[in-house]
């Protein structure tokens, strides 16, 4: 990232003022500062296979406001789940922000002000964990300090490959140009999630790979019932 680019992006903070919000929303097209939304209490949308316009990405970063928001996702039938981490290696690296999308809403948890053992409920019990990898992110979690292992698990990937009798393995980037047509920007994967402020770019970033996983289990199944696999990818 050059010099100008890491001007641009802290201008756009400070014209925000995400750092200085406990609990900010921001619209997920042209990033509208709008007023934070009462969380919607809600089940999945039926018939329904691509996304809706994600009106809102709230970043959570107080704890009074990620219990609340456990308590509300907690009887949600399923939830995109996704993390930024600041390496490979779950032993030696940290999480830095849990990504967890609905139907409607994406939430953007930074854990450099929140335990992760306040998501613990929401993670161990509750909705269906809609993960690509799940493997990498249920390690991160559970070895995290307070941390645990997500389930009920439904990982994307693993259900991709089932589908496609394949014996590799395919990226969210890929599937989701596939089965949305819709083109995830990866440039911000490699960034700097260790930075002790996160730009708005990032942010972004980070809640459409989660945006995506329920519209992607969605089909997933569809295609699985017409080849009356259902009870294999289960």
């Amino acid at each position: 990232m050059n010099l100008e680019h890491r001007n641009l992006e802290h201008q756009n903070l400070e014209h925000q003022n995400l750092e200085h919000q406990n609990l900010e929303s921001f619209v997920f097209g042209d990033s509208e500062i709008v007023e934070p939304k009462t969380i919607p209490e809600g089940s999945l949308a039926q018939n329904s296979q691509k996304p809706q316009k994600y009106k809102n990405v709230t970043l959570v970063n107080e704890l009074e406001k990620t219990e609340a928001l456990v308590e509300e996702l907690i009887g949600e039938e399923a939830i995109g789940l996704d993390i930024e981490t600041t390496g490979l290696d779950p032993l030696l690296d940290k999480i830095r922000l849990v990504q967890i999308a609905t139907a409607d809403d994406t939430y953007v948890i930074d854990l450099n002000y929140v335990p992760i053992s306040a998501l613990n409920p929401l993670l161990t019990s509750g909705p269906i964990k809609i993960i690509h990898n799940a493997k990498f992110d249920a390690s991160f979690l559970y070895e995290a300090p307070g941390g645990a292992m997500p389930e009920p698990i439904y990982d994307t990937m693993i259900t991709d490959q089932v589908l496609l009798h394949q014996g590799y393995a395919r990226s969210l980037k890929v599937i989701s140009k596939e089965y949305l047509d819709i083109e995830l920007d990866k440039e911000e994967q490699t960034s700097d999630w260790g930075a002790e402020r996160l730009s708005e770019v990032q942010l972004l970033y980070a809640a459409q790979d989660a945006a995506v996983l329920i519209p992607i289990m969605r089909i997933l199944d569809e295609k699985a019932a017409e080849l009356q696999i259902t009870e294999v990818v289960e």
